[in-house]
Formats: structure tokens, sequence, C-alpha cells
């Protein structure tokens, strides 16, 4: 059983546990939401990868008083570092160029760890991850790959709760696909509608 095939085992097993908790929200109590953030390759990945900004979106549906599951994605255009573009016969510092196009979409489940307007939480999802690279050399042509492949990720962060509603989520969290070569760690910052407000 290959590594990739494992790691989609996560994802029924992860949901089925979250839909343990009772469920006692409504439909007025699904967020919306959307932000941005920076990531950082980490490992093998920032060989390939330079650091660079993402956006986000997705949606949150309480399950119990401190459990929620919600469904998410992101998109982040990326540079490729100099060693990259060297290993692959284009010269940087000219018109040859590196790209490194990330995507992922997924489910994650949040535990709060309080009450109030600041709640900090804990986060663990999985989902899909596809990476795309191109290198464009000027008298070479282009060289392209890409992959697809089942993920992990672990993370914590605050809500804020303002009066007027909605709420301002601020966090962190570290993504790491299967086979190891690409791992990363993110900053997000995004904000919240609905959520029973």
């Amino acid at each position: 059983m290959g590594a990739s095939f494992r790691m989609l085992l996560v994802v029924p097993v992860f949901l089925g546990l979250v839909s343990l908790a009772p469920v006692t929200a409504t439909a007025g109590g699904t967020s919306v939401s959307i932000g941005g953030g920076w990531l950082m390759p980490a490992g093998d990945f920032s060989d390939v990868a330079k650091s660079g900004w993402q956006v986000f979106g997705g949606f949150d549906v309480p399950l119990a008083s401190r459990f929620s599951l919600g469904f998410d994605g992101a998109y982040s255009p990326l540079k490729t570092t100099d060693a990259f573009l060297t290993a692959n016969g284009a010269e940087p510092g000219t018109l040859d160029e590196g790209k490194v196009t990330l995507w992922r979409g997924g489910a994650h489940g949040d535990y709060l760890l309080g009450q109030g307007q600041t709640i900090p939480f804990l986060r663990a999802g999985v989902g899909a991850y596809g990476v795309k690279t191109k290198v464009t050399t000027l008298f070479f042509g282009d060289h392209e790959a890409s992959d697809v492949k089942a993920g992990v990720s672990l993370g914590a962060g605050l809500l804020f709760k303002p009066e007027f509603g909605g709420s301002f989520e601020l966090g962190a969290a570290y993504h790491r696909v299967s086979g190891g070569g690409v791992s990363f760690s993110e900053l997000r910052i995004a904000w919240r509608w609905g959520g029973g407000e």
C-alpha cells in the first residue's frame, strides 16, 4: 500500500471522528471565510520554491459547543529558487524564469479552547495538494512537471469577535504532503461572516 493511498485513508477516518460530536448547531451557525497569508516552503521544498503569498476561502459548520468541521481551498503562486532554475537548464538573472503553483483543497476540524470575544483554537486537516513547476528558458523552451497527492496539516490560531459581528482569524499551520517532497508552513489572516453572530 503506497504512502499516498494510506494518507487518503485518513480522510474518512478524520471526518468520522469529528462527526461523533453531537450536532447542536443550526444552519445559522455556518460561517464563510476569505483571507490571505504568507507561505514558507520547508525541507526539500525550500530548494524548489521561494516564500510567497496565498489566498484562501472556506466555510465552517459547528458540530458542538467546541467543535466545528470546515472545508477550505487555497492557491499560492510562487517563484522557483535560483538553484532550481540552474538545475533545470535556466540562467538566474536573465529572461529565464521559474514558477511554482501550489493549490490545495480539503477538510479541517477545529477545537475551541475557550469562549468569549478572543478564542484560541487548534486545527487539524486533510486534503489534496497539487504542485506544478514550470521553468521557461529563452533558448530551450519550457519544462513543466505537476503532481497531486494527499496531505495533512496541523495548526493553531485565535478568533477575535468584535461587537459588530463576524470574526477575525489569525493562524499558523504546518502542511506535509505524502512522499515528503512538499512541506510548508503558513501564516494566515481571514475574516469570517456568519457563525450565528
